[in-house]
């Protein structure tokens, strides 16, 4: 739980640390449904309390109906994607895909072999 509350607070993503802290462990069987929903309360309460404690330390005014003292990440609203950042983002994402799926062509022909 320390693990993915560690992550979740360095990225700002809860259901994020959660999920590496089971892809990391998945091999073990003490994962149970429960530790699973633990682990995410436990993941989300990390961030909220690093919410909490940078508007304290900003001065802010923290009140509870205010929807930035429970967000999951952080978004300036003023950066905003500009149209000639989408042709990378696209030439990244077919170029991520594309080597995922040698590497899955590769690691399935390199088991075929060792069998």
């Amino acid at each position: 739980m320390g693990f993915s509350a560690g992550v979740s607070v360095a990225f700002g993503a809860p259901i994020g640390g959660t999920l590496l802290a089971y892809e990391v462990s998945s091999p073990n069987t003490f994962w149970t449904f429960s530790l699973l929903w633990r682990n995410f309360v436990c993941s989300s309460i990390s961030t909220f309390m690093l919410t909490v404690f940078e508007a304290l330390k900003s001065g802010e005014r923290l009140l509870l109906s205010d929807s930035g003292s429970i967000k999951f990440s952080w978004l300036d609203p003023g950066d905003s994607a500009s149209l000639e950042e989408v042709p990378g983002a696209v030439i990244l994402g077919v170029f991520g895909g594309l080597l995922g799926s040698l590497f899955i062509q590769f690691n399935t022909s390199l088991q075929k072999w060792r069998k």
